[in-house]
């Protein structure tokens, strides 16, 4: 037969569930053998931080057989006789070799097609991912692993960094005795990956806070003809919309009432004088932003003022302000 990828993954996670349930049938055989040492009146010692059974298990096992060809009496902490805790190990056993059994005939298979990639991730707490589920030297005995049959068959680089609308990575974390020839940036801990994504993170939020402040900043500070120091976008745009409050604010104090106010005519045209002195510097500033703000939106749309926008702002100043001042 054609050897497809799903035909692995349907091999490998069959297997995983086969394995999943002999676990399952273990940890049940383990209580019951508990119940026997407990059945037998074996005591436990602390050993390595733990308890442990002075019997081991096959003599406690011995001592109940003997129990249930002898007496065979109802044990009331155990709620069951020697025979029947024997009978229920040795169904759990069964279970056990059965379970084995069929996870041999699909590893045959799998051995028969000369293997296929694998994904094992450790389950501790910084782990890597290994390539068989208890074969690499670094994996100890009772370290907890995890399998991902889903990924079966894919490429070490497509495992970890998945593939677009199918897998998520499983993360740059192989196991280098398991994939020797991985680069040793696919090989980091979960720690070293988290800490580079932490930096990335950090470097993309740096970088987007950049481009904002670069969005609303000038690249180099203008300095306006009366001394102030321009640096932003928003402060550009209001020196190229000055004049036209200023031209305004000259065309009423030039009216016959404006002029009426003023008793001292001298002072009026040095006021008047002052004023258009202080509209031609103010246009001459706003012409040099306005270059600056129509090429910033040139080269990058958003971050400056277009000719047009700003025809359009200056007009609308020059009907607002008349009808402030022209009341």
């Amino acid at each position: 037969m054609t050897l497809t990828r799903e035909y692995m993954v349907e091999i490998d996670t069959r297997e995983l569930e086969l394995i999943t349930r002999r676990q399952a049938i273990q940890e049940q055989r383990e209580r019951l053998v508990h119940q026997a040492h407990g059945m037998v009146g074996d005591g436990t010692d602390y050993q390595y931080g733990r308890r442990v059974w002075r019997m081991s298990d096959g003599r406690a096992l011995e001592v109940l057989l003997s129990m249930s060809e002898g007496r065979d009496q109802h044990d009331l902490s155990a709620g069951k006789r020697p025979s029947e805790l024997l009978a229920l190990i040795e169904e759990k056993q069964a279970g056990i070799d059965e379970m084995t059994r069929l996870i041999e005939v699909l590893e045959d298979k799998f051995r028969k097609h000369g293997g296929w990639t694998r994904y094992f991730p450790c389950l501790n707490a910084d782990g890597h991912i290994h390539s068989t589920l208890r074969g690499c030297q670094t994996v100890r005995w009772d370290t907890r692993m995890g399998w991902e049959p889903a990924y079966s068959g894919l490429t070490p680089d497509e495992a970890i960094h998945g593939i677009p609308g199918q897998f998520e990575g499983l993360g740059e974390t192989l196991c280098s005795v398991c994939f020797p020839d991985a680069p040793a940036q696919w090989c980091r801990t979960r720690s070293e990956v988290t800490r580079a994504e932490r930096e990335a993170a950090r470097d993309a939020k740096n970088a987007a806070r950049n481009a904002v402040k670069a969005a609303k900043n000038l690249a180099e500070p203008f300095r306006c003809w009366d001394g102030d120091r321009i640096t932003t976008v928003a402060a550009a745009k209001a020196v190229v919309r000055r004049p036209a409050e200023t031209q305004v604010e000259l065309e009423w104090n030039k009216t016959l009432e404006a002029s009426k106010r003023w008793e001292d005519q001298d002072r009026y045209a040095d006021f008047i004088a002052r004023m258009e002195h202080r509209l031609e510097m103010e246009r001459a500033d706003a012409v040099q932003l306005s270059y600056i703000l129509i090429a910033r939106e040139a080269a990058a749309p958003g971050t400056g003022w277009s000719q047009a926008a700003q025809d359009k702002a200056l007009a609308d100043a020059l009907k607002r302000n008349r009808k402030a001042w022209f009341k």
